[in-house]
């Protein structure tokens, strides 16, 4: 079967798709204004959209904080044992799994790429502060 265009899914065991929001040109995050050089990257913070039938710390709609620390690709640098001791294992890159859904892009994560679960602040969407608060389970 050859798919044309994926419009829903959900992941197996621990697996967890959430949005993959990219930082914006001089966007500001938790009040700091970012770095033109983090323009275009995925941001730390994004919603679950999906969830395995094995992950118990999140539900669909949370709102994450994400570690990426595990998708690192890191670069050894040639040289003797003295000249890598101080330049060895530069972060060269990131390989964080997506996937597009309904055209859009998605992450692929595990539920230990899941650091903690935003249970309420305040955002900024369209120019207009916005407060976020977790619906609580009766």
């Amino acid at each position: 079967m050859k798919i044309k265009e994926i419009k829903e899914i959900k992941p197996t065991f621990n697996g967890v798709i959430t949005t993959a929001d990219r930082n914006e040109k001089s966007s500001i995050i938790h009040g700091v204004q970012q770095l033109k050089e983090l323009e275009g990257q995925l941001q730390t913070v994004q919603r679950v959209v999906s969830i395995g039938n094995t992950v118990r710390n999140c539900e669909v709609g949370d709102v994450v904080i994400v570690s990426f620390d595990m998708y690192a690709q890191l670069k050894h640098l040639p040289g003797s044992l003295a000249e890598t001791t101080i330049k060895d294992n530069p972060v060269v890159s990131y390989q964080i799994p997506t996937i597009t859904i309904d055209g859009k892009e998605y992450l692929r994560l595990v539920d230990t790429d899941i650091k903690e679960i935003i249970e309420s602040c305040t955002y900024i969407e369209n120019g207009a502060e916005k407060v976020y608060k977790k619906k609580k389970e009766k």
